[in-house]
């Protein structure tokens, strides 16, 4: 293989590797509409709930205990006790009780968007892909324009190799909201898997310009939003490097170095990039240090 082509087939693969350990538990950043004034939208974070501290373990487990005692003594709306408890055990990463708590609720509620889309979530987390793509078909036939549901199929669709379904699901999203930086994301994600470098580079264009924070965000979402945009401008860079616009490639991967300079990824980019350009000396720089953080990162995970 050509020098030309191994760079290629590498910077391909950084951005494939990475998009599938950020996103594989992908958490939609817009909530769904409620569909009755009983089932009201909760936070779905399943994808975060191996970061929990135990003080957020225990207070999902206390709402547990509460949902259940009010279920006991036939308090509150059941459909809303079990849709809430089993929001909490999906935080709690119980995704087998959350979906039978989902489906309890369900019984009662049968066409609630909300309810289909957790409970599809929390199929996905068992692995259960077809189940999953059934509740988000229910749930978006219930509520037209369910970015979330949309966006969350398109997932479900790459990881079964339906990349033409997953395309028109991005699209569906970002038609029901512009804003979707996920949905964008995600796009330019397949659009690399399928070697679309123009149309990749248009998605992550869009992702960083919808990427702004709400006036409520919180210092986990402001903290979580800046990793989504640091990669999405790592993949812009990659894109631009497999397009041979070396200029707009080196300008994006050092921002993200000058703003994450731990950024090993980014430092790896770059080191590409120099190389394209013909500056040795700056592409071996980045790839020591790239090695020094990585080997760093390896012993402090052993710690």
């Amino acid at each position: 293989m050509s020098k030309k082509g191994i760079v290629i087939a590498a910077a391909v693969a950084l951005v494939a590797l990475y998009g599938v350990h950020v996103y594989r538990h992908h958490r939609a950043t817009s909530e769904p509409k409620p569909a009755a004034t009983v089932i009201t939208p909760g936070e779905h974070k399943a994808s975060t709930a191996a970061a929990e501290a135990p003080a957020a373990k225990s207070h999902d487990q206390e709402l547990v205990d509460q949902h259940s005692a009010n279920l006991e003594a036939h308090k509150g709306d059941p459909a809303n006790e079990y849709y809430q408890r089993g929001l909490a055990y999906t935080r709690m990463k119980q995704y087998r009780l959350a979906v039978e708590d989902f489906s309890n609720a369900l019984k009662l509620v049968p066409k609630s968007p909300n309810v289909l889309y957790a409970r599809a979530l929390a199929y996905r987390e068992e692995s259960m892909l077809d189940n999953a793509v059934n509740d988000l078909n229910a749930a978006i036939d219930a509520q037209k324009g369910f970015a979330d549901a949309y966006n969350t199929r398109g997932l479900i669709y790459v990881d079964q190799g339906n990349f033409s379904g997953a395309q028109d699901d991005y699209n569906n999203a970002i038609l029901a909201n512009p804003k979707f930086t996920d949905a964008y994301f995600n796009q330019g994600t397949l659009y690399m898997r399928l070697k679309k470098y123009d149309e990749a580079k248009a998605s992550f264009t869009k992702a960083i310009s919808a990427s702004v924070p709400p006036n409520n965000a919180t210092p986990d979402d402001l903290s979580s939003m800046k990793v989504k945009l640091m990669q999405a401008y790592i993949n812009l860079a990659t894109a631009e490097l497999l397009l041979n616009d070396l200029p707009a490639a080196l300008k994006d991967a050092t921002y993200v170095v000058t703003n994450d300079p731990k950024n090993v990824q980014a430092l790896r980019v770059r080191s590409q990039i120099y190389d394209r350009m013909g500056n040795s000396a700056a592409a071996v720089a980045d790839t020591a240090a790239a090695d020094g953080l990585g080997m760093q990162n390896m012993l402090d995970h052993k710690q």
